[in-house]
């Protein structure tokens, strides 16, 4: 299934001088069989794992039960969170990206994982709370050491 993450990959990125490592997981459900549980256990762990989480929606078809749901558990952990409004492949869907403000986890980055449209800015709010947690006092946590 080309396209579709089912185990959890971990990436180590740059950007502006910083180093992180990202998590890419699967998509989380309630329900479903044997493998989507091993997916959603895989997204749990890594949102209790993490500094910061990045919930990527689908702007294409808007808010979904799913969606909630995994905002709901974003928020029980405390963790500061991005929100990504994936398919807004220009300008129009950008306003459809709104929509997600009604997950609660904050503005929507618009943007175009297949085109590279607006990772930056999504590169940027994540730097930035990687920045804020350190000045907090709460260093990122580091598989690296």
């Amino acid at each position: 299934m080309s396209g579709v993450t089912r185990d959890r990959l971990d990436l180590d990125g740059e950007w502006q001088g910083i180093r992180f490592t990202l998590v890419d997981t699967g998509g989380w459900q309630v329900s479903g069989d044997e493998l989507q549980g091993k997916v959603a256990y895989q997204a749990e762990k890594a949102i209790e794992d993490a500094n910061a989480v990045v919930l990527v929606t689908d702007v294409s078809v808007g808010v979904t039960a799913q969606d909630m749901d995994v905002a709901r558990l974003i928020k029980r952990s405390r963790k500061p969170a991005v929100l990504v409004a994936n398919k807004a492949d220009n300008g129009s869907r950008d306003i459809d990206a709104w929509q997600m403000l009604s997950l609660g986890l904050g503005d929507p980055i618009p943007l175009s994982a297949l085109h590279g449209r607006r990772v930056d800015d999504l590169l940027d709010s994540m730097i930035r709370i990687v920045t804020e947690t350190s000045e907090n006092g709460h260093a990122p946590r580091s598989k690296h050491g």
